[in-house]
C-alpha cells in the first residue's frame, strides 16, 4: 500500500476501488466519525474495530440514521483485544506498558459491520423476536487458527452483552450478584476452553 492521505482521497474523488473495508483506525481527532460517516455512505461491505463507546456517541447515531444498511457487532468473547502502543510511547506511557507488558487492553473493542444482504444473512440464522421478546446472541465457533476466541454477532446495540457495553448506554445494568457469579464463572470456563 501506498501511503497516502485517505480524507483527501475522499474529498478528491480518487479512493481505489475495493470490496471490502476491514480497518482499526486511529482513535484520536475525529477519524472514527470521519470513517464511520464514510462507511455508511457506501454502498461496499465495512468492518470497523473500534472502542465500546463508540455507539453511545452522537455522532455514530447520526451516521446510522442515515445508513442504508442496518449496523451489527461482531464481540470477542472472554477476552479484550490487546494493542501494541507506538513506539514513541516510553516508560511514561499505559500503566501496563510502565510495567513492561508490550500491549495493553485498556477498554473492550468489537467490530461495527455491515454488508449486504445483511437482513437476510440474520433472518436465516434465527427467526424474528416477538416484540418485547429477549434478543438471541448467536455464537460463532472458532473457525481457524487464527481466530483464537469465540465470536458473538450482535444484530443491534440491544444485543451486546454488559461486559462491552459503553458506559453512557442507558440500557447497561450491573447485573445482580448472582448473575455477576455466573457471568465469572462462564468467562473463566471460556478462558480456560479457548486459552
Amino acid at each position: 500500500n501506498e501511503c497516502e492521505d485517505f480524507y483527501a482521497a475522499i474529498r478528491d474523488g480518487t479512493v481505489p476501488d475495493y470490496d471490502v473495508l476491514v480497518t482499526n483506525p486511529p482513535y484520536s481527532a475525529d477519524h472514527m466519525s470521519r470513517l464511520v460517516e464514510f462507511c455508511v455512505k457506501s454502498s461496499k461491505p465495512w468492518f470497523l474495530l473500534m472502542p465500546h463507546y463508540v455507539y453511545t456517541k452522537p455522532y455514530f447515531a447520526e451516521a446510522v440514521a442515515e445508513s442504508v444498511r442496518p449496523i451489527c457487532y461482531l464481540v470477542r468473547f472472554a477476552s479484550r483485544y490487546e494493542y501494541l502502543p507506538p513506539g514513541w510511547v516510553g516508560d511514561s506511557g499505559p500503566t501496563a506498558v510502565a510495567k513492561g507488558k508490550q500491549a495493553t487492553a485498556p477498554f473492550p473493542s468489537f467490530w461495527y459491520c455491515s454488508f449486504p444482504k445483511q437482513k437476510h444473512v440474520f433472518k436465516h440464522i434465527r427467526s424474528a423476536p416477538a416484540p418485547g421478546a429477549k434478543p438471541i446472541h448467536i455464537v460463532l465457533q472458532r473457525s481457524s487458527e487464527m481466530l483464537s476466541h469465540p465470536l458473538l454477532l450482535c444484530a443491534d446495540q440491544s444485543c451486546l452483552p454488559h461486559e462491552v457495553r459503553g458506559e453512557f448506554d442507558a440500557a447497561r445494568k450491573r447485573p445482580n450478584p448472582k448473575a455477576r457469579k455466573r457471568m465469572r464463572r462462564k468467562l473463566a470456563q471460556a478462558r480456560k476452553t479457548n486459552g
